[in-house]
């Protein structure tokens, strides 16, 4: 997923040089970053965000002419079965 958002940047949205600070941590667009409260943290090992997120919309954007509010929550459901 995080591929492909660097892709959608660099192809849809014309970020040429759009990449995961991950990556590049030189990037003029850090499209994937990692979260700031996990900055600090060392050896993690692998970690995934669960539950729903807030996400903040722009206006104008076409996420906001979807849920017409600024502020989204998110969230994936895995089914294990």
């Amino acid at each position: 997923m995080q591929i492909m958002v660097i892709e959608f940047a660099r192809h849809i949205g014309k970020l040429e040089n759009a990449n995961s600070s991950e990556f590049d941590p030189q990037t003029p667009y850090p499209v994937i970053d990692i979260m700031e409260e996990q900055k600090e943290i060392l050896k993690l090992g692998g970690t995934m965000r669960l539950g729903a997120q807030e996400t903040k919309v722009l206006r104008n954007s076409k996420l906001y002419d979807i849920y017409k509010t600024e502020i989204i929550f998110e969230s994936i459901d895995i089914d294990m079965k």
